[in-house]
């Protein structure tokens, strides 16, 4: 029986007729699962983690464009880009890429877990929503394609689901084939903290240390901080204050910017020129809103302590300094500011000014007084008329 087989296919003629054989299957197996005469339909699906891309385009350019157009939808969304570009199988009448980039731009942002498949005959556009607003749009946006591309027949397949059907916990993903797994979780890769070798004697203090310390002084409790019950209940009067410096801050934000750094920096050179004796420094805060809640309070404290990490930088002594929380009722104007005040110094006064300076006067001047007395009334009573 081998030596049969073996006599058939060593014939020359057997030979050739296999071979023509081997090759007719091996060209007519792709038209039996599609071959060249299939058109394969393009699909864009929206995964929960990625945006999967398949089917065929007739160039090179017109890839380019759908790619771009999805990455313009979704920006930093992967996007696994499986199309290939075979003019025999692409389907007839593609869109416009502007019409696909609008399509795929409304199913971005009003649906989830979409897909958009564009065959021969027809534009099929699926998605969740909980929203019964977006199918109208929907159906009113692929009303107005159908108008403009009447060759194909345009289908809205929108569903409206409940609202936890929309979580992203809920939503599929890509499904991974078995060949391909997702690559193993490593551990954070930790530096030891043991120090190498010898440091060496630094020479000036970094600036990164001096930040440190002053965030060590800001966290410290050794500025006072007052914080009012009400307005009703205003901090103490400023009789012995003088406004140096207001410092705006834009809304909700708490960081000195560059724009800023001229008033504190006017500030510093005038607390630096203030005698030990004098009293503190005084930091108000106001919020962007009057009123009193707590993040009012956490606003206008953050705004004072980045004030007061730049005064301590500066060589000032926490203790010197004494922060209030304001809620802007009284001072409407001063929402959203943070006003560093310095106290008065009265100029000093010498020895000399005193001696020249007359007494203090202790009263107004004094009328004379007249003395009336016996012999001044006795000519007077002479003079009257005896009745």
């Amino acid at each position: 029986m081998f030596s049969l087989f073996q006599a058939i296919c060593g014939s020359r003629q057997i030979r050739t007729l296999s071979l023509a054989l081997v090759a007719l299957g091996s060209f007519a197996l792709p038209r039996a699962y599609g071959g060249n005469s299939g058109i394969i339909p393009l699909k864009v699906r929206f995964w929960a983690d990625e945006i999967e891309l398949t089917g065929a385009v007739p160039d090179q350019k017109t890839a380019n464009r759908v790619i771009i157009a999805i990455h313009q939808v979704c920006p930093g969304t992967p996007v696994r880009d499986r199309l290939i570009i075979n003019p025999l199988r692409t389907v007839v009448g593609l869109p416009e890429s502007k019409d696909l980039a609008g399509l795929l731009l409304e199913m971005a942002l009003s649906t989830k877990d979409g897909s958009l498949i564009v065959t021969n005959s027809s534009v099929v556009v699926s998605g969740l929503s909980d929203s019964l607003v977006t199918h109208a749009a929907f159906e009113a946006r692929l009303s107005q394609l159908a108008a403009r591309h009447p060759s194909k027949v345009w289908e809205n397949r929108i569903c409206l689901v409940p609202d936890e059907d929309l979580r992203p916990s809920r939503l599929p993903r890509r499904p991974r084939p078995a060949l391909n797994p997702a690559p193993l979780e490593r551990a954070p890769f930790v530096l030891s903290e043991n120090e190498y070798g010898p440091m060496p004697e630094l020479r000036a203090l970094p600036l990164a240390s001096i930040s440190l310390e002053a965030e060590k002084l800001v966290e410290a409790k050794t500025t006072e901080v007052l914080i009012p019950d009400s307005a009703e209940a205003p901090p103490e009067p400023d009789i012995a204050l003088e406004a140096a410096e207001q410092i705006r801050f834009s809304t909700n934000s708490f960081l000195v910017g560059f724009d800023q750094y001229e008033k504190v920096d006017a500030a510093k050179s005038r607390i630096r020129d203030l005698p030990e004796s004098a009293g503190k420094v005084v930091i108000r805060a106001y919020p962007d809103t009057a009123g009193r809640h707590a993040y009012n309070d956490w606003l206008s404290q953050t705004r004072a302590k980045a004030i007061l990490r730049k005064l301590i930088e500066a060589g000032l002594a926490p203790d010197r300094i004494r922060i209030e929380l304001l809620d802007g009722v009284r001072d409407s104007d001063k929402l959203g500011t943070v006003g560093i005040y310095l106290p008065k110094v009265l100029p000093p006064v010498s020895a000399g000014d005193l001696l020249d300076s007359p007494p203090p006067s202790e009263g107004p001047p004094e009328e004379p007084v007249s003395t009336v007395t016996a012999a001044s009334i006795l000519p007077v009573a002479e003079a009257l008329p005896v009745r």
